[in-house]
């Protein structure tokens, strides 16, 4: 009877839940979970029901995994630093990629007219064909035609010609979502942070980020290398990092949430990725949770 009270206790304490942020300090007593807002009295669409960020939201729009994994343990170390804000459900939309090849250095270097010589400095084959959006932009500008698309690795219907960098970052966030993931983890094993997710998106993007733990961390470098200040969120772009308020943090003075904007899906919603899932639905403003307050745009 004593050895299975201990079995239970042990159990009991290795489930606490752990926040998004991560803290050198050890975060305050609780849960660690970011605190839904307090929905507004305007009308808004149907939310789930579960308390994690990134939920089912917009029925219309694609839901997250719901899958009733259970989530990994997290150390008593990491209990303490406050990492957390994740459902342990991620949806996949494509298989992940060769360690061996950067993609996102490879989609960065073609976007701007590396050529063929991209590919040995990003470790990929030549057969990891990728359309280099950018240059068709500027291809098609030029008059090119049609001829654009074959130049490029680009197909006519399938690819978007852009100028955007966060278009690019939207694109390859959402397309390697499984590699950022598992590189997020190794980051920071048995933890889901949303810093260390987005962080690391923006260095395997090529950006030239370091991995962080905490939300202001990956403000500050995206300050630094001169992102531009979007507060009017209105009028996001696909690729726009997003942060929530800090009301809700688990980790005094951060904030409480990050996410990386796709495209709106209904008045007040958004498709993100996240820690939470690829692709999915979260409110923008007032709502189930943390409401965002301001973004940062690629240069």
């Amino acid at each position: 009877m004593k050895m299975l009270w201990l079995i239970g206790f042990a159990t009991g304490t290795a489930t606490l839940a752990v926040g998004c942020g991560a803290s050198p300090d050890p975060a305050p007593a609780g849960d660690g979970t970011e605190t839904p807002a307090t929905p507004s009295a305007s009308p808004a669409p149907a939310t789930p029901t579960d308390t994690a960020d990134g939920g089912a939201g917009d029925p219309a729009a694609p839901a997250a995994d719901d899958s009733s994994e259970e989530p990994e343990v997290a150390p008593d170390d990491m209990i303490a630093r406050g990492v957390s804000d994740e459902e342990p459900g991620l949806a996949q939309t494509a298989a992940p990629v060769p360690s061996s090849c950067d993609r996102g250095a490879l989609q960065v270097c073609l976007d701007y007219g590396g050529g063929d010589a991209c590919y040995a400095k990003a470790g990929c084959p030549a057969t990891e064909r990728v359309c280099a959006a950018r240059q068709l932009q500027i291809c098609l500008e030029s008059k090119g035609g049609d001829a654009c698309y074959a130049k490029h690795d680009c197909q006519k219907g399938v690819d978007t010609p852009t100028s955007d960098r966060g278009a690019t970052f939207s694109r390859y966030y959402a397309g390697n979502y499984p590699a950022i993931r598992t590189a997020a983890r190794k980051f920071w094993p048995n933890s889901f942070g949303c810093a260390a997710y987005a962080s690391t998106a923006l260095k395997m993007g090529g950006f030239g980020l370091k991995q962080v733990l905490l939300t202001n961390d990956v403000e500050s470098q995206l300050k630094a290398k001169g992102w531009k200040t979007v507060t009017n969120l209105g009028a996001l772009r696909a690729g726009d990092v997003v942060f929530t308020d800090k009301a809700t943090s688990n980790v005094a003075g951060t904030y409480s949430h990050v996410y990386v904007f796709h495209k709106y899906a209904s008045p007040g919603y958004a498709i993100i990725s996240d820690n939470n899932g690829n692709n999915i639905s979260r409110n923008i403003g007032p709502g189930p949770r943390s409401r965002s307050v301001v973004a940062y745009r690629a240069p």
